[in-house]
């Protein structure tokens, strides 16, 4: 038996969460920065205010366009099979980024990411068989600032045979990336049948879309690409301190956007997901790595379940500035809680520190939390085989039970077998050099990294892409 989904909050609370969304939609509105976005929503009934930029969208059209949310999502790799099934039972795990600065698992060092670094990790990823999404983990700085996201989407399409996350800095940048993606498919209609892309949507707290947002959804939305919409708001500095109040405010701006598509394209798919956090008041840090944290990943799985939506967000996260105990239990906190909340995408994967340090050694390390929650999600097979009343009865009085063939048929079944995690004696593991758990990830780098081949793309992709991204 697989362990049961556990929830926060009760359908009564949910369903409150909801209503009070729908006013705060209806009667605050949504500060919005882009013209056509505001001409897009007063077209369909709501009011506009031009004067301060501000849509007020009336319950009606809240529910109606609502009501058109995909349940379900399909994600492929480059070889045209699937690999995801979002809405489903599964839940999948991926990199998550953008953070500028890296600990050089070589020199152990903290710099400043390139591009080299960026397409390392990357790499790492697609033989990590933990991670089944990847996002870029870390910002090059190398790269020309005005075409970042261009850059690390190529990074992303031609590293990774993996589906992909990623961002777009405007309507522009996302129309060349949904073309560069379509180039690995073989044609924007396959890419259709079989996405491999989704952009990364951000609100920007309190209540506002930000013009690249408006920008990105209308590009996706036009071209039926997937795209995952997240709220971050921080308890009491861009939202309520009460995690009630910030979840309100959360699924009013995650709805607003997912809104804004479905006026474009009824059919666009669409990911509810967060990362609602808390503000730390001693520190003044946003932090990522806190019980609130988790709980809120429970919620927001539970208000993307009520909405019939694939989910995603924040998790295996850390705020620990370095590889240490705070690290572990602060990634194991921050992920097993919304996995056993059925949280479809776990992001966060390869980071710490808040999300600024990005992480060969942080990748390997979490690939095996990950591996360890899927084992503990397993739960317990009850059958005649597992139940082994022959066995007991052969060997209750041999007591052989390391030599019989039913122990080898099945432990590798039954049992979760670590390559990070050392389980060695004290004088086994003083032989063996006495590594911490740094530096066996630094042993595993250069095994995992011989495991990798470029994807199967097309001779003159990159030449393709560069075209793409400098027309």
């Amino acid at each position: 038996m697989k362990l049961n989904t556990i929830s926060v909050l009760n359908d009564n609370e949910i369903h409150e969460i909801h209503l009070q969304s729908l006013e705060i939609l209806e009667k605050i509105g949504i500060h919005i920065q882009e013209d056509t976005a505001l001409k897009i929503f007063e077209k369909a009934g709501a009011k506009v205010d031009w004067n301060t930029r501000r849509v007020f969208i009336p319950q009606y059209l809240t529910k109606e366009t609502m009501a058109k949310a995909n349940p379900n999502l399909s994600l492929y790799n480059t070889d045209s099979v699937r690999s995801m099934t979002l809405g489903g039972e599964s839940q999948y795990f991926a990199t998550i980024g953008y953070a500028p600065f890296l600990i050089d698992w070589k020199t152990g060092k903290v710099r400043g990411v390139l591009n080299a670094d960026l397409k390392e990790i990357i790499q790492l990823a697609d033989v990590m068989d933990g991670v089944d999404l990847v996002h870029p983990p870390g910002q090059p700085g190398d790269d020309p600032n005005e075409i970042g996201d261009l850059y690390q989407a190529k990074s992303l399409l031609t590293n990774t045979r993996k589906p992909i996350n990623t961002h777009a800095y405007c309507e522009k940048h996302a129309d060349k990336i949904i073309a560069m993606a379509a180039e690995t498919m073989g044609g924007m209609d396959e890419l259709n049948k079989k996405p491999r892309l989704i952009f990364n949507i951000n609100t920007f707290s309190p209540l506002t879309m930000r013009k690249d947002a408006a920008e990105v959804i209308r590009s996706a939305a036009k071209a039926g690409v997937p795209y995952l919409v997240t709220a971050g708001c921080m308890g009491g500095a861009t939202s309520p301190v009460t995690l009630a109040g910030e979840l309100a405010q959360a699924n009013a701006e995650i709805l607003s956007h997912i809104i804004y598509s479905k006026l474009i394209n009824p059919e666009a798919p669409a990911i509810y997901a967060s990362w609602c956090r808390i503000f730390d008041m001693k520190h003044s840090t946003c932090t990522v790595a806190t019980p609130e944290f988790a709980l809120m990943r429970l919620a927001i799985a539970q208000l993307a379940r009520f909405y019939n939506m694939p989910s995603g967000g924040g998790a295996l996260l850390s705020d620990s500035n370095t590889l240490d105990s705070q690290y572990g239990w602060e990634k194991l906190m921050t992920s097993f809680i919304p996995a056993l909340g059925g949280l479809d995408i776990l992001f966060g994967m390869g980071l710490l520190s808040q999300m600024n340090v990005m992480s060969c050694e942080s990748l390997i390390m979490d690939n095996e939390i990950v591996k360890i929650i899927k084992r503990l999600k397993a739960g317990i097979t009850v059958g005649h085989d597992q139940l082994a009343y022959d066995i007991i009865k052969e060997e209750s009085r041999k007591s052989e039970y390391l030599t019989n063939p039913h122990t080898y048929q099945n432990f590798k079944k039954e049992h979760f077998i670590p390559k990070v995690t050392d389980r060695s004696m004290l004088g086994t593991f003083q032989k063996n050099g006495s590594k911490d758990v740094r530096m066996r990830t630094q042993n595993l780098m250069e095994e995992y990294m011989a495991h990798y081949s470029k994807p199967t793309l097309p001779d003159d992709i990159e030449q393709k892409m560069d075209e793409i991204i400098n027309a």
